[in-house]
């Protein structure tokens, strides 16, 4: 062998291992399912001189998938190109039947090779089945497109709810190595030859591990998520001034504030990088006091206690130095710290702060114990379950619409029987026409049934009503909001244009019954994103009672202006909506009360015992609280969600008790507050008032009843 014929053969012995290496072990990003797709077909030239990247990586679960797409241009041009891709998902392999379907437009500017878009996919079920249509200025660019091909959903049974999701934080440092990328399908090739079972996918469905720089930016991507880990080195230092703010670290707050779970470990031993933690994160607190003082709460085993006391009949193991809770079938369903935390809510979620590092025993797949069971798993903690049916459904319908004319149809039966029959007989007889009666039945058959129908029109009208009952918590000091809602439609005559929603919030659907969410017969979903969310097809239909599940979390500049004077407290009405009873707590946790407080308009409150508040909450309370109309029988409601359930309906056992809407968070800040045990915070107030001033409803014409609206407020 010559020397160079030896030098290329040991170079390549040298570099064989690490290729093997690198295509053998996962980058650090693709802890996660869902593949890397590009387009065209390498075989297909770029006719448009465009190709395009789908990257459908995350967790596999519910809630709003992010799916990163690329646009690169062979070459720039001088003019700016539109880019429309229209992305669907189905339940059902190899198919797009019932599909959900998300259009979204990409703008590729002038002398620009790349644009870069998040389409986010609403995830209600295992999605088996990806495809997408691209249009070019307009035109189908079908070397763009994609047929079914595998979707990001592993296995034949898709994800388990009981399975918590998690996002790691692997540091600061920039880059990291992307997600192998697959090729689309030829699309000459035969139809069995275009599913493509080699794609990249893989992985745990229910973990990602990202560097910093690859967080989202939008907090509705981290909506599939239950929890963040994070290093306190990961943390980005508060800018001078406190002005500016990280895009990322903005998109996590306030996906806590709306009911997530940060984990933050590396605090140190003493917790001395707790006020770096505050600074960051911009918690309010008294920088000399003590964790307790700044509303930090301590690991305690009474704590622990109690949580080990829900998981029974399971038993407690030591698995690796870790202690845990199994079941009869040895699964995992509680991880406990061996580092000392501390943990405090943020807003309707949760952020704990650990002591040391995160052990090495630490499964990130296995909930944890912190600090409250119902934070940990997805549909516990929304209230909302996409394999479970809704025992609470009815209990939200709108009042005297909707409902069958029982007692008109036995009286027009009635009428019918007897008019019909021997009235209408012997009238014939004495006429002579008894061969009438070929006519006369039938005919007096439709008038009845139309005239019920005419009935139910008119009963229930054209227009759409809505029932709302929500929570929302407004941090003045901070120009933050986070809300809840509930939102029960009823629509006469559905609106052509559906829903229309801000870009700030998830949706939600809440059913009786499992079956449907993709997997409607002939019924596809559609949504649009451009400055909104337009939720154009499937749903919200005619005379069909509909609910959703509503969470926002935005900026804003509601509140209440508050002024000392001698004989209380003085306020200007700044919610934007009228205030129908207020509590309010001062500087010294002195309680103050109002009622009938128009919007814009000032008023000077008077103090109030704290067990005369509780009497009036309590009251007010108990009045909204939901209940199914008399007319339903819940018996047959529950057997009709049976027969639509059918096999779909998964049991999870001891260690998931799905309870519906009642293990929320709306559910639990309402129970909460409304009871005041404890009393509120000093420089907070309490108001239940006409509209949120948060709650963003899908249609502007719309008839609100029924509803009831809670704000909790810090100054």
């Amino acid at each position: 062998m010559t020397g160079v014929g030896d030098h290329f053969w040991r170079t390549g012995m040298a570099v064989v291992p690490w290729l093997l290496v690198g295509l053998c072990s996962p980058p650090p990003a693709c802890a996660a399912t869902g593949d890397r797709w590009t387009a065209p077909h390498p075989k297909i030239p770029p006719r448009n001189g465009l190709t395009l990247t789908v990257d459908t990586s995350w967790v596999d679960g519910p809630g709003y998938r992010p799916v990163l797409v690329e646009v690169h241009a062979v070459k720039p041009v001088a003019y700016q190109r539109e880019l429309e891709i229209h992305l669907q998902v189905s339940g059902v392999w190899r198919s797009l039947s019932h599909n959900l379907g998300v259009r979204q437009k990409i703008l590729l500017p002038p002398d620009t090779q790349t644009a870069v878009a998040t389409v986010r996919l609403p995830q209600f079920s295992p999605i088996y089945s990806l495809g997408w249509t691209v249009y070019v200025n307009g035109v189908e660019a079908p070397e763009l497109s994609a047929a079914a091909v595998r979707g990001p959903s592993p296995g034949s049974n898709g994800y388990h709810e009981v399975q918590p999701r998690v996002l790691k934080v692997r540091g600061t440092a920039a880059g990291g190595t992307p997600r192998p990328s697959v090729a689309i399908p030829d699309p000459r090739d035969p139809t069995s030859q275009r599913w493509n079972w080699g794609a990249a996918g893989g992985g745990i469905p229910n973990v990602v591990e990202l560097n910093w720089t690859q967080l989202p930016d939008r907090w509705l991507d981290y909506s599939c998520l239950d929890s963040v880990f994070l290093s306190a080195d990961a943390l980005p230092p508060r800018a001078a001034g406190g002005r500016t703010r990280s895009k990322k670290l903005e998109a996590v707050q306030r996906w806590v504030a709306a009911g997530g779970n940060l984990f933050v470990h590396s605090v140190g031993d003493d917790f001395r990088r707790l006020g770096d933690l505050e600074a960051a994160l911009r918690l309010p607190r008294q920088p000399n006091g003590p964790p307790a003082a700044r509303g930090w709460r301590a690991d305690r085993d009474r704590q622990t206690q109690a949580v080990l006391r829900q998981a029974s009949p399971n038993k407690v193991v030591n698995q690796g130095g870790a202690q845990m809770v199994v079941d009869q079938q040895n699964q995992p369903l509680l991880q406990k710290f061996s580092s000392k935390f501390l943990w405090r809510d943020y807003g309707l979620g949760a952020v704990v702060a650990l002591a040391g590092p995160l052990p090495a025993n630490f499964d990130l797949a296995v909930p944890c114990e912190v600090p409250a069971p119902y934070r940990q798993h997805w549909s516990l903690r929304h209230g909302v379950s996409f394999q479970q049916p809704a025992p609470d459904f009815w209990s939200m319908l709108i009042p005297d619409v909707g409902l069958a004319p029982v007692g008109e149809f036995r009286v027009l039966i009635t009428l019918f029987v007897i008019v019909i029959g021997p009235v209408n007989y012997f009238f014939l007889r004495r006429i002579g026409k008894l061969h009438l009666l070929l006519i006369s039945v039938p005919l007096g058959a439709a008038l009845v049934t139309g005239g019920l129908f005419l009935y139910a029109v008119a009963a229930d009208g054209f227009q759409t009503r809505v029932r709302v009952r929500s929570f929302t918590e407004i941090d003045q000091r901070s120009g933050e909001a986070v809300c809840w809602s509930r939102q029960s439609y009823y629509a006469g005559l559905a609106p052509s244009e559906g829903l229309q929603m801000p870009d700030d919030v998830v949706v939600y659907p809440i059913r009786y019954s499992r079956r449907g969410y993709h997997r409607d017969p002939d019924k596809p979903r559609e949504i649009r994103w451009n400055d909104q969310q337009q939720l154009t097809r499937g749903w919200l239909d005619s005379r069909t009672p509909t609910q959703y599940l509503v969470i926002g979390a935005r900026a804003t500049e509601k509140g209440l202006v508050f002024q000392k004077v001698s004989d209380g407290i003085r306020l200007r009405n700044g919610l934007g909506t009228a205030i129908h009873h207020l509590l309010v707590s001062d500087q010294r946790g002195g309680l103050h009360w109002g009622e009938a407080i128009p919007q814009a308009d000032a008023a000077t409150l008077s103090p109030i015992p704290l067990e005369a508040a509780r009497r009036k909450f309590r009251d007010i309370f108990q009045s909204h609280w939901p209940q199914p109309p008399g007319e339903l029988d819940p018996a047959a409601a529950a057997s009709f969600a049976w027969e639509q359930e059918f096999w779909e309906t998964f049991d999870f056992g001891d260690g998931y008790n799905y309870q519906g809407c009642q293990s929320s968070r709306l559910e639990y800040a309402l129970r909460h507050w409304m009871a005041l045990k404890p009393a509120p915070p000093p420089r907070s107030y309490l108001a239940i008032v006409q509209q949120s001033p948060e709650v963003r409803l899908g249609l502007e014409d719309v008839i609100q009843t029924a509803s009831f609206h809670v704000v909790l407020g810090r100054w």
